[in-house]
């Protein structure tokens, strides 16, 4: 295995929903990266990743994350991982400096919204109205809010969708930067 501890490591995992075979024997190992896990509609994506979060329970197997199992009660690993689902909701009426400044404060972290926002070329917008963003901004101040807390890891679904080439091109770059100038994994 190596000297890298693990960050994600799924052995055997099967969940089935009624009589769809949603995960039928999955295992991984994820080691400090940007790892991406691809496959068409349906092929038990989100539901690995409802499961690594701890929000339903394999039916049979083993998943860890962070080296803590997933099914644990009090899941120790939840603050140090944040996640961006695919289709995230923002109130459209705060701006992304009291947004980002109200999510710190639900993470108990001090945050600077204005060094956030500029990691994600967001600053010249600090104080538009969140609904007056186009969809790569809002993608964007979703990054951002994943950053509160300097979380270790980062899940994110779908963080290209519905984005143009030139928006996939900048979210995909973010997220390299990130990793090589934060040291923040990315399980996307």
């Amino acid at each position: 295995m190596g000297g890298t501890q693990s960050l994600i490591r799924v052995e055997e995992v099967h969940k089935t929903f009624d009589d769809i075979k949603a995960l039928d024997g999955i295992s991984l190992e994820m080691k400090p990266c940007i790892f991406g896990l691809v496959g068409p509609n349906g092929a038990g994506k989100t539901t690995l990743l409802r499961i690594l979060l701890g929000l339903i329970k394999p039916d049979k197997g083993k998943a860890q994350v962070l080296g803590h199992d997933v099914t644990d009660r009090l899941r120790p690993f939840l603050m140090r991982i944040r996640v961006l689902h695919e289709r995230p909701y923002f109130p459209p009426l705060m701006t992304p400096i009291k947004y980002l400044e109200h999510v710190g404060h639900l993470y108990g972290a001090k945050i600077d919204p204005r060094e956030l926002l500029s990691e994600v070329d967001l600053l010249h917008v600090a104080n538009r109205r969140i609904g007056k963003f186009s969809a790569g901004m809002y993608r964007r101040l979703g990054i951002a809010q994943t950053l509160v807390g300097d979380p270790e890891l980062v899940f994110l679904d779908e963080p290209t969708a519905n984005l143009d080439v030139d928006g996939r091109d900048i979210m995909i770059r973010k997220i390299i930067q990130l990793h090589m100038n934060r040291g923040i994994s990315f399980f996307i």
